[in-house]
């Protein structure tokens, strides 16, 4: 198994919880949140490494989302018929920005402290657990549905590869 598959195949794993969670429901939105940061992080990296980026230079940071899923996206939907709305491009790009915001070491330069995994000091000095925090991240509106579509479908293809 070569890097960019078992980063695919282990991003598949992230979105399998991601969706038994939101099945659930009743859950924090953290917990949700949390398992589709890793699956979009791992899913970004795997596209980069099928892309010829070096396994080790991308295994250390935590920044990859807000760039790769775009990519990704666009890419997906230029597969498909039918045009891509600028809206739903610009939408998904914000989205991948706050989805990549989530991870505990990717604050905004100490920005946006708010994260899915530790409590954090919020502006007003109030210690806030994340459990109790409303991220504001809607996975139902059209784009971050679009965007989960396409990134799934590119995570599913790399996660075949050398399968047969």
């Amino acid at each position: 198994m070569n890097w960019a598959r078992a980063f695919a195949v282990q991003s598949r794993s992230d979105f399998d919880v991601h969706e038994q969670l939101l099945r659930l429901g009743d859950l924090p939105q953290c917990h949700q949140l949390h398992y589709l940061q890793m699956a979009m992080e791992k899913a970004a990296k795997a596209h980069l490494m099928a892309a010829g980026c070096d396994p080790r230079s991308l295994q250390s940071s935590h920044r990859y989302i807000e760039t790769a899923i775009p990519l990704i996206v666009r890419e997906e939907f230029r597969r498909s018929p039918g045009t891509m709305e600028r809206w739903i491009i610009d939408s998904i790009r914000s989205l991948a920005r706050r989805i990549e915001l989530l991870h505990p070491q990717v604050d905004g330069g100490g920005a946006i402290p708010a994260n899915c995994e530790y409590p954090w000091e919020d502006s007003a000095q109030r210690v806030v657990a994340p459990a109790n925090h409303n991220f504001g991240i809607d996975l139902h509106e059209k784009s971050a549905r679009k965007m989960i579509r396409a990134v799934r479908a590119r995570v599913d293809e790399l996660a075949i590869l050398e399968e047969n």
